[in-house]
């Protein structure tokens, strides 16, 4: 592109805006056109592009081989607060580095882009004071970097508060510095005699002492601030001993000396300032004579505050001492604690105390060392009692020191253990849990009682077997001598064994050997053995026990829980075959008469047979008697009712009940020639007598007999008939069956004979008899009647009588 060309894309087209027109019209013209990209990094910098100035990225179109000056000057303009300085000219080939602030370059198409590298600077403004320079300065105080304290100048009116290092530089005046940006800049201040460092002011902040790092963001003004500060010089009496200021340990000047601003012991403080005073104490001189601090010349003792107030007027401190008297607390055995000054955790019972101090001293009845051993007082070396005054001497004495040792003795120990560890027992009527000890005095009685069980875990405990030294009891004394006593208990471990039923009430257990509360020791076998009652059979063991035999064998090494499980079977009750009107005083039956049969699992559901004739077989249930099936009233799962016949003859039989096609099951019963019984219905649980009025209605409690009247009353089982009724059949109407054996009515002292006593007609196997109620017969709403037949006592029951 010619000049002319480049002149008008100048001049009509802004050189931040690059177009396609641009670049068509550079086409029409028919000439070789570069573009070329100038920049700075980072951005921000003001460059110059053939004497043009720039401060953005820019881009030319340049003709091919024309040449092209490039310029990013250095800005040392006072008034700017960030500045750029240069590094060099780099392109974008990355062949070309020029270290050098103006380049010349050729256009060309391989090269697109120019950069300048710069340098962020802020300005930073270190406002000190300035120096008169009248009279002359005789001393640079920068020439002494480290040593503030120092004569800076022969001009006694020529004041110099300090001097400041920023960035490791020091200055002594106001000053402005460049410093690269987001840098760290340390930061220190020494005040010279006479004036103190408040702290470091950045961009009028309030002073900070502690500022010792800035980083540097952007222009800063610092400002170190110095104040007047009181001269304060320290001594001590007697002289060259240490005191200790705001916690740093300090050496004191000499009195008789000229003192130098840079001797120790001289300090210049802030107004307003709380300085903690204190002292070593004891510490030595240079003769290697011990001294005690003892207080201030300002009246304060150890860690006592001095408020500096007065700043113009120069002060001195006095630190004094008293001489040190060296005293060793000893013990025999060492290393026993005393009650010094009221403390016992002293680190070390060598002590320095002043001259003439008090101090009081106790020997404690009985010590205990780091291994928990006791230790009895027997006295001082220089004898007393156990509790003591120290009074020192004015000076040191001619031995150098006082040493006071308390002779102890060692108490006998007594240590209890157990075989099984956690076991608790008491000891001198303590708890504690073995092992234990006890320190007593030889010729002391101790007691020691060792539980006689010991529970623990689920179903297990130990049991007390004895003392290693032969004692029997849990519960003994011990008697101390002069030398530790060790007993130790001996456990056994036993578990519990517990055999259920499941059912629960399916079966009783047998072991072997036997225990009285069910544990064992840990090495015993025991043999189980179940007992399955009636109505049960065992199937299998269940628990810590496996298997299908009734009796086997298991080991106590823990506790045990076994189960028999068992499953339900039919059965009669022992003694379960009964006369049905109830309970009667003798456990035996007529023949003839009705008869329950009592037991579980006797038949599925409740069934009513007819009246006549009664069924052999009822709900798939079956009773034989010898060869005969018998009479069935009802069957259910707990109570058959059947009719015995009257063939039966006196003494013991067997019944055998069937459940359909199940194996028969059998009972024992007693035949006797009279075995009375009196059916009852109840009222709320009340048993009141089935009898009728001459009327045939029922005698109730709304509806008693009356004296006078005839009543008929049932039961069963009285006894043999004079002439045989026909078996399961209804006894006809129009016939008697009389009884065979004499029947009364007995009511209390009232005795009297039936007027009849004969089958029921229409029943089977019931007696209906006969009483005319005489006038000397009880009356009452519950009149408790019975009949005695051949001698033989009925059942009780209730007769409401008007």
């Amino acid at each position: 592109m010619n000049t002319q060309l480049t002149k008008i894309v100048e001049t009509v087209i802004p050189s931040r805006i690059i177009t396609l027109s641009l670049l068509l019209l550079a086409s029409q013209l028919n000439a070789q056109v570069v573009t070329n990209r100038v920049s700075t990094v980072p951005s921000g910098a003001v460059f110059f592009v053939d004497g043009t100035a720039y401060t953005s990225p820019q881009v030319f179109l340049w003709q091919s081989g024309t040449k092209h000056v490039l310029q990013i000057n250095p800005q040392n303009d006072a008034a700017l607060s960030t500045r750029y300085a240069t590094e060099g000219w780099t392109d974008s080939t990355g062949a070309f580095s020029a270290p050098i602030s103006s380049v010349t370059v050729t256009a060309n198409s391989v090269i697109t882009d120019y950069k300048a590298a710069v340098t962020v600077q802020h300005k930073v403004a270190i406002s000190l004071f300035n120096y008169s320079t009248e009279g002359g300065r005789s001393t640079n105080p920068c020439a002494y970097p480290g040593s503030p304290n120092l004569p800076v100048s022969n001009n006694p009116g020529v004041v110099f508060p300090g001097i400041v290092y920023v960035g490791g530089i020091c200055y002594d005046t106001s000053q402005t510095i460049w410093v690269n940006a987001a840098s760290n800049l340390s930061l220190a201040a020494y005040p010279f005699p006479g004036f103190v460092f408040q702290g470091w002011s950045v961009n009028t902040s309030a002073p900070d002492a502690f500022v010792g790092t800035i980083i540097v963001n952007g222009p800063l003004v610092l400002n170190p601030r110095f104040a007047p500060g009181k001269r304060v010089t320290f001594y001590t009496d007697p002289p060259e001993l240490q005191v200790r200021v705001d916690g740093t340990n300090v050496k004191t000047v000499q009195q008789d000396l000229n003192v130098p601003v840079n001797k120790p012991g001289v300090f210049d403080f802030g107004e307003g300032q709380n300085i903690v005073l204190g002292a070593p104490s004891p510490q030595r001189d240079s003769g290697q004579n011990w001294w005690v601090f003892d207080s201030f010349s300002t009246g304060g003792g150890q860690n006592s505050i001095y408020k500096v107030t007065d700043v113009n007027i120069a002060t001195s401190i006095i630190a004094r001492f008293k001489k040190g008297i060296s005293v060793s607390m000893a013990t025999n055995p060492p290393n026993l604690k005393l009650n010094i000054d009221g403390r016992e955790n002293w680190p070390s019972q060598d002590f320095i105390w002043a001259a003439g101090s008090k101090h009081d001293i106790a020997a404690p009845a009985l010590v205990t060392d780091s291994r928990g051993r006791k230790y009895q007082f027997m006295g001082w070396n220089h004898g007393g009692d156990p509790l003591q005054q120290l009074v020192l001497p004015g000076d040191i004495p001619s031995g150098g020191g006082i040493r006071w040792t308390a002779n102890y003795q060692i108490l006998p120990r007594l240590t209890v253990s157990m075989a099984q560890a956690g076991i608790r027992l008491q000891l001198d009527g303590a708890d504690c849990i073995a092992p234990c000890t006890i320190d007593k005095p030889s010729g002391t009685n101790v007691t020691v009682a060792a539980a006689n069980i010991v529970p623990f875990g689920e179903g297990s405990r130990f049991e007390f077997q004895g003392w290693n030294d032969g004692v029997a009891s849990p519960a003994r004394t011990v008697l101390l001598s002069a030398e530790d006593v060790r007993i130790g208990a001996s456990y056994r471990t036993m578990n519990r064994l517990i055999a259920v039923a499941d059912p629960a009430e399916g079966a009783e257990f047998r072991m072997s050997p036997p225990s009285a509360d069910g544990f064992y020791s840990s090495d015993t076998q025991v043999t189980v053995t179940v007992e399955p009652l009636r109505g049960f059979r065992f199937r299998r063991w269940e628990g810590d026990l496996q298997g299908t035999f009734r009796t086997a064998s298991i080991s106590m090494a823990g506790s045990r829980l076994l189960r028999a499980a068992l499953d339900k079977t039919a059965f009669v009750a022992e003694a379960g075959v009964r006369n049905a009107a109830g309970d009667t005083p003798i456990q035996a039956v007529s023949a003839g008469s009705i008869i329950s049969i009592y037991g579980e699992g006797l038949g599925t559901e409740t069934v009513v047979g007819g009246v006549s004739p009664m069924p052999q077989a009822l709900g798939g249930i079956t009773v034989r008697w010898n060869n005969r099936f018998l009479p069935l009233i009802f069957v259910s799962p707990q109570q058959i009712n059947a009719v015995l016949p009257a063939e039966a003859e006196l003494g013991d039989h067997t019944l055998y009940v069937r459940l359909a096609t199940q194996q028969e099951i059998s009972s024992n019963f007693k035949v006797v020639r009279n075995a009375p019984g009196l059916f009852s219905y109840f009222i709320d649980s009340t048993g009141y007598a089935v009898a009728l009025h001459e009327n045939g209605k029922p005698i109730t409690p709304d509806s008693p007999a009356k004296k006078g009247e005839t009543i008929t009353i049932y039961g069963t089982g009285f006894g043999p008939l004079l002439r045989p009724v026909p078996e399961g059949f209804a006894v006809p109407d129009g016939i008697l069956y009389a009884l065979a054996d004499k029947t009364e009515l007995v009511a209390g002292q009232y005795t009297a004979p039936a007027i009849s006593s004969v089958a029921a007609p229409g029943l089977i196997g019931t007696i209906a008899s006969r009483w005319k109620l005489a006038a000397d017969f009880p009356s009452g709403a519950a009149v408790q009647i019975k009949v005695r037949v051949n001698g033989q006592d009925s059942n009780n029951v209730l007769l409401p009588v008007e």
